[in-house]
């Protein structure tokens, strides 16, 4: 049997991104000027990829598109080299222009992205890469790369990986290949109640996979075996920028899927992540942080529900 070289691998967008920080947002017509800008590593893989690496995870990072041979790549390339990562994948396909997100960021944390168009040239993750992991993570995607996100999931399949998707749809083929997916939506908190039985009867000719539905600020919603649980957000931070949030959210969930933890711990691991990484600009949280320290603090404060 092979050994197993990576715990997981994420496969998705791999990005440049430049942050605009408003004191308010900009309006219609208006001439405003950014009282920051940064530039940052983004694509939802490469956020969870390098959130995740920092915790002892042995990580794999493959983009879905050419990394370009340009300036911004240059510097994705040599920011993303401080992680522990494993990018080959990336470094050796760069040709053609490098995918680019302008993120404008107001006063409130909220964030607007406005994206390069979508890369033309998609590439296939090999097999022989793939199955040198224990778990692949697929992200959401632009519509033309629905396909080479398909084939992955089908080749993880034929391997018996099991798969973490991100905002896909009932309907895609290869939804029913999933272990567990994670869904975004924006609602209430008087709405939940109506959205619980809107996703049940969503979801329900896929009662053995795990849904984890993302709500933002008011925490998430769980389903398995035709039942949906809620759970609020109990964390609180000094919230900056959301840009990112998602991915180091999916990031725990990943970690709590390795350590086998029940899904209370792991969503309440995820929420303590994806509050934090709201406390810094760009959805790739500083290596400078105490994101290394993330899972022991969550641990030293958590309170497992006894079993009865």
């Amino acid at each position: 049997m092979l050994e197993k070289k990576f715990d997981v691998i994420f496969y998705g967008m791999v990005i440049v991104d430049y942050l605009f920080i408003f004191d308010k947002f900009p309006q219609r017509f208006a001439i405003t000027s950014a009282k920051k800008k940064f530039q940052k590593l983004g694509g939802s893989a490469t956020n969870s990829a390098t959130c995740i690496s920092r915790w002892k995870i042995n990580t794999g990072l493959v983009g879905c598109h050419h990394l370009g041979n340009d300036n911004p790549g240059d510097f994705f390339v040599k920011t993303i080299s401080q992680y522990k990562l494993n990018i080959k994948k990336i470094d050796k396909s760069r040709r053609g222009e490098t995918h680019c997100a302008y993120i404008l960021v107001d006063e409130s944390g909220e964030r607007t992205i406005i994206a390069d168009p979508a890369p033309q040239d998609y590439i296939s993750i090999p097999k022989d890469y793939l199955q040198q992991t224990k778990l692949l993570c697929l992200d959401g995607y632009f519509a033309k790369s629905a396909k080479v996100m398909q084939e992955a999931a089908f080749k993880a399949h034929d391997l018996q990986i099991p798969i973490i998707l991100s905002d896909t749809e009932p309907n895609e083929p290869h939804f029913s290949l999933a272990s567990l997916v994670l869904v975004s939506r924006q609602t209430t908190k008087e709405q939940i109640p109506k959205l619980k039985k809107k996703l049940l009867a969503v979801y329900k000719e896929h009662s053995e996979i795990r849904i984890i539905v993302t709500l933002g600020a008011l925490g998430c919603i769980f389903i398995h075996r035709n039942t949906c649980s809620y759970f609020p957000l109990l964390y609180k931070g000094n919230i900056i920028d959301t840009t990112g949030a998602g991915d180091n959210f999916r990031a725990a969930i990943v970690y709590g899927y390795l350590q086998k933890w029940d899904v209370e711990k792991m969503l309440s691991f995820a929420m303590f992540v994806g509050t934090h990484a709201c406390e810094f600009y760009g959805g790739c949280v500083p290596d400078s942080s105490n994101s290394h320290d993330w899972p022991k603090i969550f641990m030293e404060s958590y309170k497992e529900t006894p079993k009865k």
